[in-house]
């Protein structure tokens, strides 16, 4: 009969039925913004803040602290300079996604994906958008697949999709 278990199965549904969470670091400057991204993240069942930065080396020493699966990083928290810095915290974080954040609409997505980020979130849509773009980077995460944006310019085209190799 389908859906029937097998008295030997129960420990198999013991293991599947417990969610997963993903860990998230929020990098972000602004105490009030931290504390409204963390309570949006911390709304999700399978979403925990894990630690909170408001620099990006404290962001760094607490993603490897508590292996977080994605950190949350304000574009401008890195001084500015995250173009630079992407690719070198990708290569300093492997086991963790990069997920940008923003408040400005002409941030360079293409760029920061094309450097390490794996998504991209304006902070204006943060309410709907930010915990599904947390979960496909936590995915990229344990795959190293494709990057995702929520808002961006990608190729010349607005997209909510996953990119692929031909870039659409």
């Amino acid at each position: 009969m389908p859906g029937t278990l097998s008295s030997g199965s129960s420990a198999a549904i013991a293991a599947t039925s417990v969610p997963v969470v993903v860990s998230v670091v929020l990098a972000e400057e602004h105490a009030g913004m931290r504390r409204t991204l963390r309570r949006l993240i911390d709304g999700q069942p399978d979403l925990r803040v894990v630690a909170e930065a408001d620099t990006r080396d404290a962001a760094v020493q607490a993603a490897r602290r508590h292996r977080a699966t994605v950190l949350v990083l304000d574009l401008s928290l890195a001084d500015n300079a995250s173009l630079d810095v992407i690719p070198r915290l990708a290569a300093a974080m492997r086991a963790t996604s990069i997920v940008v954040i923003s408040m400005h609409d002409d941030a360079p997505v293409a760029q920061l994906l094309q450097r390490g980020a794996v998504g991209f979130v304006l902070k204006d849509h943060a309410d709907s958008e930010l915990a599904p773009v947390i979960r496909a980077a936590s995915q990229a995460a344990r795959l190293r697949g494709t990057p995702f944006a929520s808002v961006g310019e990608l190729d010349g085209a607005r997209t909510r999709f996953p990119r692929t190799s031909s870039g659409t």
